[in-house]
């Protein structure tokens, strides 16, 4: 077996390289490869980050890493392309002052994987981020194993599975195995159609550089609650259909609301069947159904029907998906009920009116044979730790029960799965908008995936 050299990319090893991103890539876009005239402008911008693998016996290129110093937020990568980051492979992002190396391209012949290549270069970046005193790496990895998953599971669930080492991925294994964490997912990354484009944001840290640094007091301050509380003005409610006990009192779970002063009277109109409120009412004795004296709207839920790939969800903003409010996405044959709201007055959380709401939308999707629910739910807890971890690191932690957010906790609770997570849902400075796409299944229907 013939010696392998990694060193720094000269001149003369532009024509092998450009050629190995056409056999290393084949699936990608032709505009995603990057070109002689690219390559020769990254040893112009920052030689020192530039290498290459020789094969010393032949002199043959069979290997080349490429990259660029950049300031890298982990926590705002919605939009982040390859081409957009690596400015059309032109790297004119680099930032000779930038205090992470962005690892834009890694490709090793397919004749020479499992030799180590990988790791010889991964060791070349690390020396050369320690000697310039980098906070670490940041990659965007393609995960060419979720090709014939993509039907059974969505990349989040992928990603998890290669984490906890129950599934291999050829590039993110590799890469976890150098020291790298995943500290995100970005969709649309590249243009690849059997992985759908996905790829994880990952982090190798700089031990070298120091600890990271404390949360400041700011991403201690005004969490938000996650959910808006209704004051009940103009609502009216038909007979009631349930009583559940909540504490020491019994509120009412009353059914279709028949005369809504506010944009939600659309709702009511079209699908009835799915909107529920719950009021908490004193009434007066006597015969057949109590009478209502006085009731105060404590919470209500609202849902419609929908049809979801989850493997590319589509869902944009809460705004879109409800058409601001109007639920004219509602799809009257729709495999899945959507969760579009849940409010629950402050003064009355913890009694178990998620519960009755989840439940009433379980009985729903059975009465109706629907495939399940979709919900795309805050993370109000993730207020507190912004500045410690990222939106997917928080919602793994939540998942495993160290961590307890009221919303997604309450979900999980409820028989909720996450099924992955949507950058920018909902306009919530506080937590950065994002939201878990969840799904619960229904037992009582024969699913084929």
């Amino acid at each position: 077996m013939s010696e392998i050299l990694i060193t720094h990319t000269r001149p003369e090893h532009l024509p092998h390289c450009a050629e190995l991103q056409r056999v290393c890539f084949p699936t990608l876009a032709p505009e995603e490869h990057l070109t002689e005239a690219h390559i020769a402008q990254h040893l112009r911008l920052f030689p020192e980050g530039q290498f290459v693998a020789i094969e010393t016996a032949t002199q043959r290129v069979i290997g080349m890493t490429a990259g660029f110093r950049t300031h890298f937020d982990f926590n705002h990568t919605h939009g982040h392309t390859f081409l957009r980051a690596v400015s059309g492979g032109w790297f004119s992002r680099h930032n000779p002052h930038g205090t992470h190396y962005y690892g834009a391209d890694m490709s090793v012949h397919p004749d020479f994987r499992g030799r180590g290549l990988a790791r010889g270069f991964h060791d070349a970046r690390k020396e050369l981020c320690q000697g310039l005193g980098l906070k670490g790496q940041a990659v965007c990895g393609m995960i060419p194993g979720y090709a014939p998953y993509t039907r059974v599971m969505t990349a989040f669930e992928y990603v998890n599975h290669v984490v906890k080492g129950a599934i291999y991925d050829s590039t993110l294994t590799t890469q976890l195995r150098n020291g790298f964490q995943v500290r995100g997912l970005v969709a649309n990354y590249v243009m690849d159609a059997p992985t759908r484009g996905w790829a994880t944001v990952l982090e190798w840290r700089n031990r070298q550089h120091g600890n990271r640094p404390a949360p400041d007091s700011l991403s201690r301050t005004h969490p938000t609650t996650g959910v808006r509380v209704g004051s009940g003005r103009g609502w009216l409610w038909s007979q009631a259909l349930k009583s559940v006990r909540c504490g020491s009192a019994t509120p009412r779970l009353v059914k279709r609301s028949i005369g809504v002063v506010s944009p939600r009277s659309i709702r009511a109109r079209s699908i009835p069947q799915s909107n529920f409120a719950i009021i908490w009412a004193s009434f007066r004795k006597g015969s057949g159904w109590p009478q209502m004296r006085t009731g105060l709207l404590v919470g209500f839920t609202s849902t419609f029907r929908i049809d979801i790939d989850f493997a590319s969800p589509h869902l944009v903003s809460v705004y879109q998906d409800t058409d601001h409010g109007w639920f004219n996405t509602h799809t009257p044959g729709g495999a899945y009920l959507y969760g579009a709201d849940m409010c629950i007055s402050a003064a009355f959380r913890g009694q178990g009116i998620a519960r009755a709401f989840y439940d009433l939308r379980k009985a729903l999707c059975r009465d109706l044979g629907l495939t399940g629910q979709v919900v795309c739910g805050l993370i109000p807890g993730y207020s507190r730790y912004r500045r410690e971890m990222t939106a997917f690191e928080y919602v793994n932690k939540v998942i495993a029960g160290e961590l307890h957010d009221p919303t997604l906790t309450t979900q999980l609770r409820n028989g909720f799965v996450a099924r992955g997570l949507l950058p920018e849902y909902v306009h919530d400075d506080v937590t950065g908008g994002w939201a878990v796409l969840l799904e619960w299944r229904n037992s009582d229907r024969n699913h084929d995936q």
